[in-house]
């Protein structure tokens, strides 16, 4: 293996199929590069490009060179993998509100619940894995000073590189949470039914009336408003395509019509019938006479974040839904590769209590370093 010092610049995408072999530890960085920038700052507007992942948007780096990597046998899994690379550490920049943050992996964080990694070994190449991440974030902050965080951590190696570096840990510790039919190597078939599972519309035993729609201006704002962490509105109006909306319809359509009151055309494949058979343009509702109750969004970096649900409107299953509408949509947008997932602050009793009765499970802990303090709000 390469000098952990020397890294080497790769396209993104190259490191997918090594990534892979090391879900879910690797998913922080992987649904980084899967999910991408929305837009490349060189692209000339926002239709031109929908990811950028070669471009300066956007750059991995990695502790083995391009040419190591073809020759790394995928096919023989980790151990056809490290018995050419070694252990090794890689990192992507991630887009998102002004291109801030990084996400990093190395493999040793995968050695964790290896049955095939004895306890001495384990320890022997924590050793190994937290000198080659030290080095790698050391050399990272040289030669890319502009970035801001080295966020969600594996909490193994946090205060290694805190220490190495100098640097504040900011945001506490945080669990990362995935959802149960998690699956590294599901098929295009899979993916493709989970892109129907997307319920247009409900219709509750009260008469409650509730649909999913695309996110407006004004959801950016109000999602903004409801978040601990202080984020710039441009972060959201940004992604506003990865902003889920659950609204409490007060006074539905006509039956078949839309929000101009024409035919509905509704996409067929994000449609599924409510509990009346419905079709989800039966619910749809004009502006003023809905409200928006519920929240969610993909983040740049991937992962699920800012779920709301307005009080006067939970216990009644809108936080299960709105999830599984969001990850509908994000995986027909990506062709399946999104693997739902979400970071939950050490101590959130009842966020946790929420993601557990959906059965998503607890992995491991992780936290953001500032880099430079410039610039964090």
């Amino acid at each position: 293996m390469a000098s952990p010092t020397e890294l080497h610049p790769h396209s993104p995408q190259s490191l997918l199929p090594l990534l892979a072999l090391y879900l879910p530890y690797s998913l922080p960085i992987y649904s980084s590069i899967t999910c991408g920038p929305l837009v490349s700052p060189t692209a000339a507007s926002p239709d031109d490009q929908d990811s950028a992942h070669d471009s300066p948007w956007d750059w991995a780096w990695a502790t083995f060179s391009p040419s190591q990597l073809e020759c790394t046998d995928v096919k023989k899994g980790r151990p056809g993998a490290e018995e050419t690379l070694g252990i090794f550490a890689c990192l992507v920049q991630c887009a998102g509100h002004g291109k801030i943050q990084t996400r990093a992996f190395c493999n040793v964080e995968a050695d964790v619940e290896d049955p095939n990694v004895s306890e001495g070994q384990r320890e022997s190449r924590k050793d190994k894995g937290l000198s080659v991440s030290q080095d790698l974030a050391q050399r990272y902050v040289e030669i890319c000073p502009d970035l801001l965080l080295l966020g969600a951590t594996h909490e193994w190696w946090t205060r290694g590189v805190h220490e190495a570096l100098g640097k504040e840990v900011v945001n506490g510790m945080a669990d990362l949470w995935i959802e149960p039919e998690q699956n590294p190597q599901a098929s295009s078939s899979s993916a493709e039914s989970s892109m129907v599972e997307l319920q247009r519309e409900r219709l509750l035993d009260d008469g409650s009336q509730y649909i999913v729609e695309e996110a407006t201006d004004e959801d950016c704002q109000l999602i903004q408003e409801k978040r601990d962490i202080q984020v710039p509105l441009p972060y959201y109006l940004e992604r506003k395509r990865c902003i889920t909306a659950i609204r409490h319809v007060l006074c539905s359509s006509p039956k078949g019509t839309d929000l101009a009151g024409t035919a509905s055309t509704a996409d067929p494949a994000e449609t599924t019938g409510g509990r009346d058979g419905k079709t989800a343009s039966s619910l749809v509702s004009k502006a003023n006479k809905a409200e928006t109750v519920a929240l969610i969004m993909t983040h740049a970096a991937g992962d699920q974040g800012a779920l709301y649900v307005h009080p006067e409107h939970r216990r009644r299953g809108l936080a299960k839904w709105i999830v599984q509408a969001n990850l509908a949509r994000e995986r027909k947008r990506s062709g399946g590769q999104v693997r739902g997932h979400v970071w939950v602050m050490r101590g959130n009793e009842a966020s946790e209590a929420l993601w557990r009765s959906m059965g998503w499970k607890k992995y491991w802990a992780g936290q953001w370093i500032v880099l430079r303090a410039e610039g964090i709000e």
